[in-house]
């Protein structure tokens, strides 16, 4: 689940005047041969263009585009669950802001993911998109830190092993427990190159690399930490909710937070355990 990215790039170009009749702006399924015209307007994160392909390929996942006549003027990136399901980008060309292009999507990736039988939406937003969402019904659950610039600590816990079949039981369960959520087909789609932390036949946790910036579930400190040991050498920047058990230790390894995102949700609230992730 990556960020919903704030569309408040500099606004140059061509703008409609107020006052002035607009055309239409029609939403519709994003497909493969869209995606070159939406990549365009994210140029400069280019892990987006795996995102569209993802999205567009996926089963659970669903993208929208907006067209005002031939112009690709926005895009919306979502995924659902059992009974949940998330927004994970949205991208608005600067000139066609405050014109109701990222309402009309938003719209359409909530009635596609509620058709799917989702009660619960949720979204990890920049902090200049926060009112948007806002205004549209979400509601804040808690703020992400992230932070950078520290040095790791050694893994050395024997008990973490690379992560094998018969692990994804064990993670799906504590999975459930952390996030609230029934989302076990993207956690084994995302399962390559992670590590679990078993304690006999049990999974305690687990480090997903390649799931939203690196996933780590676990259900006590201790081992969160040396879960982190893991993932920290990978990337340079680890995300966590304000007030998670880590802060301390990371600031005493030099590392520096600083404000990256608020989890949001919309329809039923959610229920995750935000003392048991450790990388988000």
């Amino acid at each position: 689940m990556t960020k919903v990215r704030d569309p408040g790039a500099p606004r140059t170009g061509v703008r409609p005047c107020k006052g002035t009749r607009m055309p239409p702006i029609v939403t519709s399924p994003l497909r493969a041969t869209d995606i070159a015209a939406a990549f365009a307007l994210a140029t400069e994160t280019p892990a987006v263009h795996g995102a569209l392909l993802w999205h567009v390929h996926t089963a659970y996942a669903r993208g929208y585009k907006a067209m005002v006549g031939p112009e690709c003027v926005g895009f919306i990136l979502g995924m659902a669950h059992a009974t949940s399901a998330w927004i994970n980008e949205l991208y608005v060309r600067p000139t066609w802001m405050e014109h109701g292009v990222g309402t009309a999507l938003l719209h359409e990736q909530l009635r596609w993911a509620q058709a799917r039988g989702a009660t619960t939406h949720q979204a990890l937003v920049l902090p200049a998109a926060v009112s948007f969402f806002r205004h549209r019904g979400f509601h804040a659950r808690y703020g992400l830190l992230a932070y950078s610039g520290g040095t790791h600590v050694e893994a050395s816990d024997p008990q973490v092993v690379p992560l094998e079949p018969q692990h994804l039981l064990g993670v799906a369960h504590l999975d459930r427990r952390a996030s609230g959520e029934d989302r076990s087909n993207w956690l084994r789609e995302h399962s390559y190159l992670g590590v679990a932390h078993v304690a006999g036949h049990r999974v305690r946790g687990y480090y997903l690399p390649l799931a939203d910036q690196g996933l780590i579930v676990a259900d006590e400190q201790s081992i969160g930490l040396e879960l982190q040991r893991w993932c920290l050498p990978l990337q340079s920047t680890l995300r966590l909710p304000v007030g998670n058990a880590a802060h301390d230790h990371l600031i005493r390894c030099g590392y520096s937070a600083s404000p990256a995102a608020t989890r949001m949700w919309h329809g039923t609230p959610s229920t995750d355990r935000q003392d048991m992730l450790y990388g988000m």
